[in-house]
């Protein structure tokens, strides 16, 4: 049995400690707005996905330096985020009504990033066999 060398079990370790503390983060963030709003924000975990997604975007099709990315994003999300906090405080929504329209908002962030996203590689059509005709193959364009 040959043990893993030294520099996989560092990189193990500090990934596992850097995404645990992102996790952490994302889940301060709902625990605050519980915590101090009083409405339960589940939107807060798209809000970051799509943070995630656009800062990714911003630097590999439209080639923006990464640090740049972070002098936009975060203030762009802060000011979406406390945007929706104040629609939600203006029509004092219930911390149940809050939770519902914060999930659907969610479903719709994920959904919204799910259905931009393209293939980026020229083999992405596969052959598939009918039903009817197994001798006959069919070429769909299928999304990944």
């Amino acid at each position: 049995m040959t043990l893993p060398s030294f520099n996989l079990l560092a990189q193990s370790i500090l990934s596992g400690i850097f995404i645990g503390s992102l996790y952490g983060l994302i889940g301060l963030g709902l625990g605050l707005t519980r915590g101090l709003l009083r409405q339960i924000n589940l939107s807060h975990f798209g809000l970051v996905f799509l943070g995630g997604y656009l800062s990714y975007q911003m630097g590999t099709v439209w080639k923006l330096d990464p640090l740049l990315a972070l002098l936009v994003v975060p203030p762009l999300f802060f000011l979406i985020g406390v945007g929706m906090q104040w629609v939600l405080a203006k029509f004092a929504i219930t911390p149940f009504n809050s939770l519902l329209v914060t999930f659907g908002l969610t479903v719709m962030i994920e959904s919204g990033i799910r259905a931009s996203g393209r293939p980026t590689t020229a083999g992405s059509s596969r052959t598939t066999t009918s039903s009817s005709s197994p001798s006959a193959a069919s070429t769909c364009r299928c999304r990944n």
